[in-house]
């Protein structure tokens, strides 16, 4: 598609480059008629016609000027078919295999979990929210019998659940991580397979940014 613009666009700047050539000869042949006439014994002057005819200076840039930005659109066009050209030449990415994207998410997770443990413990704000983050468990308690344990820093608490495999607990897990999520909105996981084959949800869990 864009090649076929390039060379429509081609063909209308070189139509509107031939026609300012002509008016460039024109003007010369008028100059040097001028002479002519100015000179002794000279040959009568053109038609009445042909100078009512004769183009302005005022036509002849408004021609330059359109001619200048068609040339600019055209460079412009070209610029694009050889983009459109690398894009098309360009190797399509390799998709990453699942132990790939498996490894990313645990190096994302180790960082959390490093942040965690680096950030200082505010006492008030750790109870508090601590106890907030129980009192959510208690309105279900087979959540509350899942719960391994709550710990909470200064902006940021890591809350760990046993996931039995249960249908009940699969129903009211989303229910309870809604509700503890007007607590603390920002919340990452992990998993861990364990010996019995439940399953151990870590989430760590942050305050959203000041108003």
């Amino acid at each position: 598609m864009i090649s076929r613009r390039v060379v429509l666009f081609g063909a209308v700047v070189a139509g509107v480059s031939y026609v300012l050539a002509m008016e460039h000869v024109s003007r010369e042949g008028t100059a040097a008629h001028s002479s002519a006439v100015d000179a002794p014994n000279t040959a009568e002057l053109p038609p009445r016609a042909a100078l009512d005819h004769a183009p302005d200076k005022r036509e002849i840039h408004k021609l330059a000027a359109d001619l200048e930005r068609m040339r600019s659109e055209l460079s412009a066009l070209r610029d694009d078919q050889h983009e459109e050209r690398a894009a098309s030449e360009r190797p399509e990415p390799v998709p990453k295999t699942d132990e790939q994207l498996q490894a990313e998410q645990d190096e994302q997770m180790a960082a959390v979990e490093r942040a965690f443990e680096q950030q200082p413990r505010d006492v008030r704000w750790a109870q508090g929210t601590a106890q907030r983050l129980r009192e959510t468990l208690e309105a279900e308690p087979i959540m509350l019998a899942a719960l391994h344990g709550i710990e909470c820093r200064s902006t940021a608490c890591r809350l760990e659940l046993r996931d039995d495999g249960s249908t009940a607990f699969a129903e009211q897990f989303p229910l309870v991580m809604h509700d503890m999520g007007a607590v603390l909105p920002e919340v990452r996981f992990s998993h861990a397979e364990l010996s019995d084959g439940a399953r151990l949800h870590v989430m760590y869990m942050q305050r959203g940014a000041e108003p």
